[in-house]
């Protein structure tokens, strides 16, 4: 199979990917490498303290296919840092478009490439007058910002004009796309109908998980996880999520969830902990960032996803199942999976957490759930998405796009 070349634009660097944005550009793509594509990332970057110099981009081989180049600004990074502040969407990125990545590079970069995939739409202008007639630009919808920035607005006017520019941005982005892959069904419907996008050019690419690196937990591992976390006894229930307001909102679901569980201990996994005071529940635990997720995922009995809000889906979901934990979820959460007659989650209003996370853990065939939500979960392997999405790739490529023009 001929190799095909793709140059992937992310507003962040993907490797060693932290977050859950920078899991699935991570995957999708180094997928995409193991599929036949050779895939050059350009991403922007925040600055690490083991990091290379900021004023020196650098360019780095991450697996055999799949090369990333990363750039530091510090203009770029202090704007992006008063953004998350204010939690405001980051389109004020794109006003900065030749300080972010210096012009000649991702100018020589779009003509060394046909195929272009945007990781979000915020590159979108900087590269708009860069495209040719021979481009075929692909996006990466992550989520639809535009639904999901403005439940963090407090209604100012600089709210209101960073909204309506990033809502425009956005649908640059997509009515210029030859093809747009959604995380789910509905975040498809809902941006065909917000943007006017022809059906055909949208297409699912949904979240997933590494099943290789996630393994599946037995029960002699579980009790050896729990003695080691120091759980004393009786069942754990497990809930995973960085800093963001939809996870802070679950979370405060969660305690008075746990509130009525007092025989489950809860456990709250990841930086969103930053967000609350010690809860002062025993049954209530938040151990913060932790170096790897394994043992937790171990230790656990079910897994608990109180979502109301965000878009996209909840790569955590995936994680949960690839480790044998059937999950107690919102339907909202459980978006972009397909759980029909899947025992390996259970569907419930936050009202009704206790009482469904207790009856599942008493339920007699616990053991076949398990099992069920290992097996849901290979079916979401990012190398199978990957490779279905390097299909689609190569059948616009081959076409030579259908988008409108810029």
């Amino acid at each position: 199979m001929t190799s095909e070349r793709l140059l992937t634009l992310s507003p962040y660097r993907c490797f060693p990917p932290q977050s859950g944005g920078g899991r699935r550009i991570y995957h999708l793509n180094r997928g995409l490498a193991r599929a036949g594509f050779e895939v050059e990332l350009i991403a922007g970057s925040y600055l690490r303290r083991a990091e290379r110099p900021w004023a020196r981009p650098y360019r780095e081989t991450i697996s055999p296919g799949l090369v990333e180049q990363r750039y530091a600004n510090p203009v770029l990074m202090a704007l992006n840092i008063v953004l998350r502040r204010a939690e405001l969407p980051e389109v004020g990125v794109s006003l900065l478009p030749d300080l972010a990545v210096p012009a000649p590079r991702l100018t020589r970069a779009l003509a060394d490439h046909r195929l272009v995939m945007l990781e979000h739409p915020y590159w979108f202008d900087r590269i708009a007058d860069r495209l040719r007639s021979r481009h075929v630009l692909v996006l990466d919808a992550h989520n639809i910002e535009s639904l999901l920035f403005p439940r963090l607005s407090d209604g100012s006017a600089l709210d209101r004009q960073l909204l309506r520019r990033l809502e425009a941005l956005e649908g640059r982005a997509m009515r210029a796309a030859s093809a747009i892959f959604f995380c789910s069904e509905s975040d498809r419907q809902q941006a065909c109908e917000m943007f006017g996008l022809l059906p055909e050019r949208t297409h699912l690419a949904p979240n997933g998980v590494d099943t290789n690196e996630v393994a599946f937990v037995t029960p002699e591992q579980r009790l050896q996880a729990k003695h080691a976390l120091g759980f004393k006894g009786g069942a754990v229930g497990l809930f995973v999520g960085t800093d963001w307001p939809p996870n802070v909102e679950a979370v405060r679901a969660l305690v008075e969830i746990a509130r009525a569980l007092p025989e489950v201990t809860f456990a709250v996994v990841g930086s969103v902990g930053r967000s609350f005071a010690p809860i002062g529940l025993p049954n209530f635990v938040m151990p913060g960032v932790v170096e790897t997720l394994e043992p937790w995922l171990a230790a656990a009995d079910v897994a608990v996803n109180p979502m109301i809000s965000g878009s996209g889906s909840n790569l955590k979901l995936f994680e949960y199942l690839a480790a044998g934990l059937p999950v107690v979820s919102t339907k909202f959460g459980a978006r972009g999976l397909d759980v029909a007659n899947s025992k390996a989650i259970v569907a419930a209003p936050i009202e009704n957490f206790p009482e469904a996370v207790r009856a599942l853990l008493a339920a007699p065939d616990l053991p076949a759930r398990r099992e069920t939500a290992r097996r849901l979960a290979l079916r979401y392997d990012w190398d199978a998405i990957a490779g279905r999405m390097a299909e689609t790739l190569r059948s616009i490529s081959a076409q030579g796009g259908s988008g409108s023009s810029v």
